[in-house]
């Protein structure tokens, strides 16, 4: 999966050994700051996304506007890659909020 992602993503990527890759996932994962927070809540995004996880779902916005995950993924990369840092927090509760909103 991790190849998979860093192929296809703009943020990201994952390059050497399994075992290296997996550092460095795991390295993101662990991301603290706006920007780490942000990383970390995108590769979990991407990992449901890859994992089909999130197919059929997407998050309702209180505007009504509904975002599947490929939307919010393309957007906070778009923050990343741009390095807006106005934006990480947006972009980072986007991808919280649909990591989490049907965990039950």
């Amino acid at each position: 999966m991790l190849k998979e992602i860093g192929n296809e993503s703009s943020a990201y990527t994952f390059n050497g050994s399994d075992h290296d890759m997996l550092e460095s996932a795991l390295e993101t994962l662990r991301g603290s700051g706006p920007r780490g927070s942000l990383e970390a809540q995108l590769l979990a995004l991407w990992l449901n996304y890859k994992a089909n996880y999130t197919d059929g779902h997407e998050l309702v916005l209180p505007n009504g506007t509904s975002l599947g995950p490929a939307e919010i993924i393309e957007y906070a990369e778009g923050v990343l890659v741009a390095g807006d840092r106005g934006r990480y927090e947006e972009a980072k509760d986007l991808c919280e909020a649909y990591n989490t909103g049907w965990e039950e």
